[in-house]
Order: C-alpha cells, then structure tokens, then sequence
C-alpha cells in the first residue's frame, strides 16, 4: 500500500511590490520586523534609524494585517496610520501580506547606497535667531555618478564634531549638481550638541563625518501632476531640494506651490533664495505664514493651515510636508479634508531630541 504523500508545507509570506511593478516574495518569521525579512531576503529597501523615528522605511499595507509596536516617538501620522501606512522596522506579520513601496525597484540600488564620507566645513551663517546654514564640501570626491549620490528631499547624518557616537540627521537643501558641496540648515536647540557646536566652536577648515543618503521623502509622480509642497521652519530644507531638482532637471517643471511657515516672522529665512526661484520659475507660487507677523510681513497670518482653502486641493495632487511634528500631523490630516488622495500624502517629521534624530 503507498503511503499518502506527505502534506505540502506551507509558510507565511509578504509580497513586496515596487511602485514599478516590481514584486518579490519573501518568507516572514512572526518574532522579526519586515524590514528584518526584507533585509534577510536580499531586498533593497529604504530604512535608517531602525527604531520609528525617521519614517524612512514608511510602507503602504495593500492587504492582510500587521502590527506596530512602538516604544517612543513615531514618524508616523495619524492620517498616515489611518490610511493603511505602517513603518517597517515596527512592523510584525503572522499571516500573509502584501507591502506596496513607494518607489521603484532600481531607488536603492547603484548609486546613492548609503555610505561614510568626511568633508571640510566652507561656511556657517546664521540665517534667522535659531537657524543655521552650514555647508561642507566632501572630500576626495569623484564625479561618477555614485559618490554620495542622492536624491534631492533625502537626508544625511552629521557626526558632531568632538564626539564618537553623537549623530544628527539634517535634510539637504542643496541638489546633486551642486556636489562635492552639501548644505544643510540647522535649528539651534537649547543644550542641543550640535547647536553648541555650531555657535560655539564651529570654524571654517573644520572636518565633519557624513553618512548617507538616508530617506524615501523624494519627488513622485509625473510630468503635469501639480507639487503642493508645505513646509514648517527648517522642513524647508528637503522641499527647496525638490523644487531645484525639478528646476534642474527636467525641461519644464510641473506646476509647484509651496507654502512656508514660521512661528514668528523673525524666524523666517532663505526669503532671498524663495524669491530667486519666483523668479527663475514659470509655474511656482509661493505663500509664507507667520504666526507672530511682523509690521511689513507679506504672507498670512497663522500656521500653514491658513492657507489650505485657497490652495483648492484635488485628489490628483501630490502633497509633501516636513517640519515639526505636531504641524506635520495637522496638514497632512487637514489635506485629506480638503481631498487629498491619502496615497499622494508625503511626510518627513523633523523631531527634536537627545538622540539622533532629524532635527
């Protein structure tokens, strides 16, 4: 008599899926995160901090369940959780899924892997009361196209000059063309380690370590869509990157309009620089908020929330947003309201604290 055959052996797997169609799976263990699946199966993926706090492995959950367990600060928002968005260095299957990325299948891969660079600093200027321009110019670097190649909206880690293991993570507002020079603006913190240094030991000539590129905060989208950029003081940076990459390179930039708030008008910075872009750009508006105006102040009084009716959003617009958390929640809530597409929703929260976070 022959034996029955033996039961097919059956595992839990998650189905990654580029946004170019791209797919792969993998098998998932239900005591390890995704990312750490991923990252065993060979995938390239986005990811950072490891920890919750840098939204960089952001992912979109298209089927199944998870769960996401937290133990501090969380890059993600409440319209982010609501709209099926999961981090997935917090996030943990026991069932099948399926895990909609939101880049291509080549983003990682080649040029602009993360990497250790060393650079020299050129300037620092103190741009508003508590913000900081500084830039470095890499050193030995080589025009190959993979040499801290990055993506403008993407972010580096800073190593404080003076310490072994204190790193802060800062969004450039430069742009590939403008490499070997990197820049950065810089909120100045109360006790803040790398505050200190830049007002209290920072000179020209100085060596700085950098690692990156880190971060899936980029342009999407195609030619056409229009770019509702909103930024909250120094979530500036990255949106000025994406403004001058479209600027850069491509021939005709698709329609932008960004929107750029302060707590108080004192804080306002890179004015000069927003203007030159009004300028050079045929397809940019620009509005400024305050919520401290000063006599004189050209913008809306409040926070970027003010300037929501009159931007009239549609569900084909993609939205980016950065700075503080707090703020970066409410827009990004409100932008649904006005009808935003939840998928089209970007965010990058700049937290503040000890440890090293994106400040």
């Amino acid at each position: 008599m022959t034996p029955p055959a033996p039961a097919a052996a059956t595992s839990t797997a998650a189905t990654f899926v580029y946004e170019d169609g791209v797919s792969r799976q993998v098998g998932i263990d239900p005591d390890k995160t995704l990312l750490d699946c991923a990252l065993a199966a060979g995938l390239e993926v986005g990811y950072q901090c490891r920890g919750g706090t840098c939204g960089t492995c952001i992912v979109r959950i298209g089927a199944g369940s998870i769960e996401q367990r937290f133990t501090g600060a969380s890059a993600l928002t409440t319209a982010e959780r609501n709209a099926g968005m999961a981090l997935m260095c917090r996030a943990y299957a026991d069932a099948d899924v399926r895990i909609e990325l939101p880049y291509t299948s080549t983003w990682t891969s080649g040029g602009g892997r993360p990497g250790l660079k060393s650079a020299t600093v050129t300037a620092v200027v103190a741009e508003a009361d508590d913000v900081v321009r500084l830039e470095v110019e890499l050193d030995d670097w080589v025009d190959d196209g993979e040499d801290f190649a990055f993506t403008p909206g993407q972010f580096a880690r800073v190593r404080v000059p003076g310490t072994d293991d204190q790193w802060r993570s800062y969004s450039m507002f430069t742009v590939p063309d403008d490499l070997p020079r990197v820049g950065f603006v810089v909120r100045l913190l109360p006790g803040g380690a790398m505050s200190d240094y830049l007002v209290s030991r920072c000179e020209i000539g100085d060596r700085v370590d950098l690692e990156g590129p880190f971060g899936s905060f980029t342009a999407r989208g195609h030619e056409g869509e229009r770019h509702i950029l909103i930024a909250g003081g120094t979530g500036l940076a990255p949106l000025l990157s994406i403004i001058d990459g479209f600027r850069l390179g491509t021939a005709k930039p698709p329609p932008i309009h960004l929107v750029f708030g302060v707590s108080d008008a004192a804080q306002l910075f890179f004015a000069e620089e927003l203007e030159l872009r009004r300028l050079w750009m045929k397809d940019i508006s620009i509005t400024l908020c305050a919520d401290r105006p000063a006599s004189g102040f050209q913008g809306r009084t409040g926070s970027p929330l003010v300037a929501l009716p009159d931007l009239h959003v549609t569900p084909d617009d993609r939205c980016y947003v950065s700075g503080p958390p707090a703020m970066v929640g409410a827009v990004a809530e409100a932008l649904l309201d006005h009808g935003a597409t939840a998928t089209r929703v970007y965010t990058e929260q700049f937290l503040a604290d000890k440890e090293s976070t994106h400040e």
